[in-house]
């Protein structure tokens, strides 16, 4: 069972399309005051080849550095302390794509903006993403985000139960729970489950608990006692993941006014009492 990530409402990926060879599309970012060096990560399709050019909040530029796959390119900016480092790597092994990463070392407050020049152009689909929260400086963001696509590693690989946060109190989705789909445009999360004001216990005692790790933990749990249905009991000794994502799935609840499978709330709500209800004869 993984997590999609509290990310959604963070600023932290946005996306685009550059629409013919030669033309380009700006990527801005906030950066607040005392942020710490940070990397931006641009992914385009394998059909694509983009390069960068950069220019920072007080107008120094890095003219545009063509796209050589392992080059490094490394500029110290001539009025600010900021240092900009660009890596290509294409075509990035497993997928084709083509990975651009700007790493921008003590970096000026201000307007950062990443201008994407297309070189070679077929459909011109690119995403980018910053670090998670936590691993990031508060406040540093994209000025036109994008929520989907926010799923986190590792829940954005294949066959892998994901599962994201609603309120279990209001029926609501949970405001920061990621979004789909994944960069492959596979459909996540699978399902949701509680994860707002959760009892629950912690090192410092009981208390409330909100996020998507806690609606992980939730989901688990239905996974250990489906386990023990299966294997323990001898109900179904080839239950595996694949099989309990698909008895979660079947056993949902799904709202009407919803449709499923859905990039926000998978295929609906962990509801496993359903779930051994639909496993009747």
């Amino acid at each position: 069972m993984l997590l999609l990530g509290n990310e959604s409402n963070t600023g932290h990926h946005t996306s685009g399309v550059i629409p013919e060879t030669n033309a380009t599309h700006d990527i801005q970012i906030r950066v607040p005051e005392n942020a710490n060096s940070f990397p931006i990560s641009v992914w385009a399709h394998s059909a694509n080849r983009m390069s960068v050019s950069i220019k920072s909040p007080v107008g120094e530029n890095i003219p545009r550095v063509p796209a050589k796959s392992g080059i490094i390119s490394e500029t110290k900016l001539i009025l600010e302390k900021a240092t900009v480092i660009v890596r290509y790597y294409f075509p990035v092994l497993g997928s084709g794509s083509e990975l651009i990463i700007i790493s921008i070392l003590n970096p000026t407050p201000g307007i950062w903006t990443v201008t994407l020049h297309g070189d070679i152009i077929i459909d011109g689909i690119f995403d980018s993403w910053l670090h998670i929260t936590g691993f990031l400086s508060p406040g540093i963001q994209f000025l036109t985000p994008d929520p989907y696509k926010t799923i986190t590693v590792p829940a954005t690989g294949v066959g892998c139960i994901t599962c994201g946060a609603y309120n279990d109190k209001n029926g609501s989705l949970y405001i920061n729970s990621s979004w789909g789909p994944n960069r492959e445009m596979l459909n996540s999360p699978d399902l949701v489950a509680p994860g707002v004001d959760v009892l629950g216990f912690s090192s410092i005692g009981n208390g409330l608990m909100t996020g998507t790790s806690v609606a992980t933990a939730i989901t688990a749990g239905a996974c250990s006692l489906m386990l023990q249905w299966g294997i323990v009991e001898q109900n179904d000794l080839s239950l595996n993941t694949y099989r309990i994502k698909a008895y979660l799935i079947r056993g949902c609840r799904r709202d009407p006014d919803i449709q499923y499978p859905s990039h926000q709330w998978g295929y609906g709500e962990l509801d496993l009492f359903n779930t051994f209800n639909q496993l009747r004869p």
